[in-house]
């Protein structure tokens, strides 16, 4: 047996407009700072000096992707027998670390018969 890795990726192909306007970058960033930093106990504010937060602005670079199409690939032990999926399943979840973690919640949800589920903690 050699090891081999699970993974889920996603290509998202199109063209890419950069957006020139500071509000709608503000808007941007705004919306990135909610969607990651509200569900923490202490989230992060974008609180900063009206120069200083022109400044950092100015750095940042907002854009747009027209998608045209995307491509998707999962890998996840779908050529491993149930058992050896269980198995991986475990390791994964023991790991401790989010990729992991994941991982294995990609493949209980989506690589394993209903009938042979394990319960996630």
């Amino acid at each position: 047996m050699v090891p081999t890795w699970n993974y889920a990726v996603v290509h998202a192909h199109g063209t890419l407009e950069i957006v020139d306007d500071a509000a709608v970058t503000r808007g941007t960033l705004d919306l990135l700072i909610q969607r990651f930093e509200a569900g923490r106990a202490a989230p992060w504010q974008f609180e900063r000096p009206p120069a200083e937060r022109d400044a950092l602005l100015g750095g940042i670079v907002a854009f747009r992707l027209r998608i045209k199409h995307i491509d998707a690939k999962f890998k996840l032990s779908q050529n491993r027998s149930r058992e050896d999926r269980l198995r991986v399943i475990a390791a994964l979840q023991s790991e401790g670390y989010a990729d992991a973690t994941a991982t294995a919640a990609w493949m209980h949800d989506y690589g394993i018969p209903a009938d042979a589920k394990t319960r996630r903690e």
